[in-house]
């Protein structure tokens, strides 16, 4: 996540599966921005961040017009800051936020994933919103913040946690990338094998890799399920 994507179309799908979870396993519920700057991760002139079609089409605002209000307040790139955000009301006020950037250091982000852990304990379900997705084997140390661990993922879901972890589509066919994801996640955490991944129809397509362990899955899918018939044509189940 970096500042300047706050309030893009990706962002929408975002929330709106953060206030799903609260409605439908309680909160509070977690975001760990896994925040990047981009002048250390991307090269220069990168102008990401300016997906903001949402704002005019009809199906976000049936979805959850407070939500699509909210976030028209960050259309302004000088007003897009974490802080601002967190202050806001646009997620439930018992939501809990990881802010820290992700180093590039391998025992600095050792150090930075304890805190997270630490300080989103309390939630029932955690959002882990990397730049790309999940760790790749081409990723540079400069690049690895931008990516999610496994390991991180894992430590999560091993201590009960519903977890969605965002991967944005590479250039691949985005099924191929699903099976492998689930195929992949099904081997760490074999109880996850009947969960579904979500796909967000919003340029660049996203999914979004679900966890949880067996007792809080059926809350996961029946609160996520009512999201997508709300948001037809732009989030969709893919079958595990």
């Amino acid at each position: 996540m970096q500042e300047r994507y706050l309030g893009d179309s990706h962002d929408f799908l975002k929330y709106a599966v953060l206030k799903a979870l609260h409605a439908g396993l309680g909160g509070p519920v977690g975001l760990n921005w896994y925040l990047t700057h981009p002048e250390t991760v991307d090269p220069c002139g990168n102008g990401d961040g300016e997906k903001r079609h949402h704002l005019t089409q009809p199906v976000w605002r049936n979805c959850d017009p407070d939500l699509l209000a909210g976030m028209a307040a960050f259309s302004d790139p000088s007003g897009r800051t974490l802080a601002r955000f967190e202050a806001s009301d646009i997620l439930p006020a018992d939501t809990r936020y990881m802010s820290d950037p992700v180093p590039t250091d391998r025992d600095a982000r050792a150090d930075w994933h304890r805190r997270a852990l630490d300080l989103l304990a309390p939630c029932t379900a955690v959002f882990l919103d990397p730049d790309n997705g999940f760790e790749v084997r081409s990723m540079t140390r400069k690049r690895s913040p931008k990516y999610a661990l496994f390991e991180e993922v894992h430590a999560y879901r091993a201590r009960g946690q519903a977890v969605v972890t965002i991967q944005f589509a590479p250039r691949r066919p985005l099924a191929d990338v699903a099976r492998e994801m689930l195929a992949r996640h099904s081997t760490a955490f074999p109880e996850d094998r009947g969960l579904a991944m979500l796909r967000g129809r919003s340029a660049p397509n996203i999914l979004l890799q679900l966890a949880a362990p067996p007792a809080r899955q059926n809350a996961l899918r029946e609160a996520l399920d009512a999201l997508v018939h709300r948001l037809p044509g732009k989030l969709e189940w893919i079958a595990a």
